[in-house]
């Protein structure tokens, strides 16, 4: 914010009618939503109006404006009705706001500024912190006035608590150590699997390893961590940096589901939605250069719903195959979904902004890492189940082809021999039939010409005399005839 505006907003007087936050003796938190007076303006120069203008409205519930780009003023005041002065803490909970300028203000004392935002740098905070946050000293007695302008190309959502300093501290420090919890898992994870990859040159281990990265990513940037203590030189790149690590997601996830379901073995035509899932990432990252964030914002959140649809219904179809990982896949996407819908009405303002809703994108992202780690070591010992089920199946087939083998040969014997027999009975019917006569069943000249030859070898290698009685029947035509 210019210091033109903040000069302006000097001279605006307190409202009578803004929210009034009282701290006593015993003030640990307070949730800054239901009664803040707010005004939306479409001119960013533009001066909040009188407190007693009518343009001035009242929140009923929380501060969220779905994808509003106008300028957000915001009033209230805090009381100091405790024994001593009071250490306190402004925290704007949704670090993706790119400017929160806040105007603090005690009677008699100069106006304390504050130029907050994940475009600006870090060092305008006055504790480093992932929330966008305030420290504020308010005197025993004392009454302070806020003014807070808010502009923002993402969704308008406007979490507040004022803290005291111990009670911020002690919270912080449980919420760095969930971080360190979930986040520390899912790197562990990805690591785990990256070193598997490497071992076994998996690329199914590859892709979800990648996936985990790029999903921490997107997991720490929503939290402001990202930019506040692992790339605070990025802060004024962070839209883009939003865009690139959610389009790597996507597409690492639709890989991981490619490979791990076979999807492009069994179902081709899902493989290519997938693949043109991928493609339109990629012209995300292209317009991502040419066009606005406000405008890619939206884009963005299109993108995030086809790529859900579109890998729910790959993990759906591959259920009705009945493939056994798939079942894991759809466990992981049911948490997911639930998840993002919850997300997207909390960013849109169609549900009321609360804790569960600001991190039910987390509970149902980190529940769907878990599932698709429990799906890629299931589907590695489904298919050493499978790989032993065919052995012990072709063995058994061996087995059973081996026996029907052998009784085949033992058949094919049988049925050899016995045509054997029969062609040899065959033969010697043929062998009788070729030397003798079919008239009188006596011997013919053949049989004669055959047997003489033998008898005359063996009586001329025996010198034995051996002799022929021929006979002569007289008129025995008339018989022959």
């Amino acid at each position: 914010m210019s210091r033109f505006i903040a000069l302006l907003m000097l001279i605006l007087p307190l409202s009578v009618h803004a929210l009034d936050i009282v701290v006593d003796d015993s003030f640990s938190d307070v949730e800054l939503q239901q009664g803040i007076r707010y005004w939306l303006s479409d001119d960013p120069q533009a001066v909040p109006p009188p407190p007693e203008s009518p343009l001035w409205e009242t929140s009923a519930d929380t501060l969220t404006f779905g994808f509003e780009p106008r300028i957000l003023w915001l009033t209230y005041t805090i009381s100091n009705r405790s024994s001593h002065a009071q250490q306190l803490v402004l925290d704007v909970e949704y670090p993706l706001l790119d400017e929160v300028d806040i105007d603090y203000r005690l009677p008699g004392r100069a106006p304390v500024f504050y130029e907050l935002g994940d475009t600006r740098p870090a060092k305008n905070a006055s504790i480093l912190h992932p929330h966008l946050i305030a420290a504020l000293k308010l005197p025993e007695g004392q009454q302070a006035s806020v003014m807070m302008r808010v502009k923002t190309s993402a969704t308008l959502n406007i979490p507040m608590r004022l803290w005291h300093v111990e009670s911020f501290i002690e919270q912080s420090q449980l919420d760095i150590a969930w971080y360190v919890m979930v986040y520390g898992m899912l790197v562990g994870i990805a690591l785990y699997h990256l070193l598997i990859y490497v071992q076994l040159r998996e690329t199914g281990f590859l892709w979800f390893s990648l996936f985990m990265f790029s999903l921490v990513g997107v997991f720490a940037f929503f939290q402001g961590i990202l930019t506040t203590y692992v790339f605070p030189g990025l802060r004024e790149n962070s839209n883009n940096l939003l865009i690139w690590m959610y389009v790597s997601a996507a597409a690492f996830c639709a890989l991981y589901v490619l490979r791990t379901l076979d999807v492009r073995k069994y179902r081709p035509k899902y493989a290519t939605s997938l693949y043109a899932l991928i493609a339109l990432g990629g012209l995300m990252l292209l317009l991502s250069v040419f066009i606005s964030y406000s405008l890619m914002i939206r884009l963005l959140t299109v993108y995030a719903l086809i790529s859900m649809i579109v890998i729910v219904s790959v993990q759906i179809r591959r259920s009705m195959d009945r493939y056994q990982p798939a079942y894991y896949a759809m466990a992981a996407s049911l948490f997911c979904v639930l998840g993002m819908i919850v997300t997207l009405l909390e960013k849109t303002g169609v549900i009321t902004s609360t804790a569960f809703t600001r991190s039910a994108g987390d509970v149902g992202f980190t529940a769907m890492a878990l599932l698709y780690a429990m799906m890629l070591s299931y589907r590695m010992r489904w298919e050493q189940l499978q790989r032993k089920k065919a052995q012990s199946e072709a063995y058994e087939l061996q087995v059973d082809l081996l026996r029907t083998q052998t009784q085949l040969n033992r058949e094919l014997e049988q049925l050899v021999g016995k045509r054997t027999e029969e062609l040899e009975k065959a033969n010697d019917q043929l062998r009788t039939m070729s030397i003798t006569d079919a008239l009188t069943g006596l011997y013919n000249r053949r049989y004669f010409d055959h047997y003489f030859h033998q008898q005359y070898l063996e009586h001329a290698a025996s010198g034995e005399p051996m002799g022929i009685l021929l006979a002569d029947i007289d008129h025995f035509k008339r018989i022959n005839d």
